[in-house]
């Protein structure tokens, strides 16, 4: 499955895992889970063992999640074929290792983080598969970027929700500086998040940053008066070692999260051309398929019918978050 950890990764975290106790580790990542609803952020990671908790419950998520949204936007720029990476807060390496999947031109990657054991997490699983591609760098937004080189492609993936808002208005805009081809932004897919997305979207484009993905547009986003808000799913594979330290039974989960992608490149073409996005698992039966889409002027349900052969044999295949054309 291509949303499932790469093998070198499952691997070192099979060999970080050997002779520690799961239970001691869910205890953790309880704990940790905790301390990140009270708004404590990756500050709660203070040892070794609290690292390897987060990355054995989150970096699944993180890892799919970041590579479906990477996927949309190679999809909407397929000559993109990024040289550089700098991954503004990194954590354990989740983000990069799904970037290089979907953009394997990636020879040089910068991991940036604040925390140090995440930090030394993320070396440490590198240099287990011989990586010697990415390097880390310790530093906290907005400060560290300040001296950090630009990059073709610049990635912050769950971390602009951890900061304060000027915090995170004055990182945005260092991270676009930063950005010679593709900024990418994936936050939580609760409404919060969304809404944070929005008012990023507004101050990128002000910027000059053209809007490469899941927006088919650049204006006001059709969504802001309406109850839906912008996110997506992923499903993902949970192995044991997840579902022990999770507490779960299921051997599956569902990533929600939102994205955002800005180029300093052509416009995007126009919403014909570009597809609308897809709001919600297709209805698919056999007389039609039904889906919600996101056009530039509102929400509406898009209905493509049997009879209209080609695009609803095509229909049956889509899923949330994929682009469709109407017929």
């Amino acid at each position: 499955m291509r949303y499932e950890l790469p093998i070198q990764l499952q691997d070192f975290l099979g060999a970080e895992l050997l002779g520690v106790s799961r239970i001691g580790l869910r205890e953790r990542a309880q704990r940790l889970s905790e301390r990140y609803r009270a708004q404590s952020g990756s500050g709660s990671i203070v040892e070794p063992d609290d690292a390897l908790a987060y990355a054995v419950v989150r970096m699944p998520g993180t890892f799919a999640a970041t590579r479906a949204a990477a996927e949309r936007a190679a999809e909407a720029l397929p000559g993109f074929a990024p040289a550089t990476l700098l991954d503004a807060g990194a954590g354990p390496g989740a983000t990069t290792r799904a970037c290089r999947a979907v953009w394997p031109s990636i020879r040089d990657a910068t991991l940036l983080d604040h925390n140090p054991h995440l930090l030394a997490f993320a070396a440490r699983s590198f240099s287990h598969g011989g990586d010697d591609a990415a390097r880390t760098a310790a530093g906290r937004l907005p400060q560290a970027l300040a001296v950090q080189q630009e990059a073709d492609l610049v990635v912050a993936g769950y971390v602009l929700n951890e900061l304060a808002p000027a915090d995170r208005a004055e990182t945005l805009d260092r991270l676009w500086s930063l950005t010679r081809g593709v900024l990418l932004l994936v936050e939580p897919g609760t409404s919060a998040g969304s809404a944070r997305l929005l008012e990023d979207r507004a101050r990128l484009i002000g910027l000059g940053a053209r809007v490469v993905a899941p927006c088919s547009h650049a204006g006001r986003c059709p969504l802001l008066e309406h109850e839906r808000w912008c996110h997506f799913a992923q499903r993902l594979p949970r192995s044991r070692a997840h579902r022990d330290v999770k507490g779960v039974d299921a051997a599956f989960e569902d990533e929600k999260y939102g994205y955002l992608a800005f180029s300093r490149g052509p416009a995007v073409p126009a919403p014909d051309a570009v597809g609308l996005r897809i709001l919600a698992t297709p209805r698919v039966t056999k007389g039609e398929v039904t889906m919600p889409v996101c056009t530039p002027d509102r929400p509406e349900q898009l209905v493509i019918r049997r009879h209209q052969k080609a695009a609803y044999k095509h229909a049956k295949k889509l899923a949330w978050g994929d682009a469709v054309q109407r017929p």
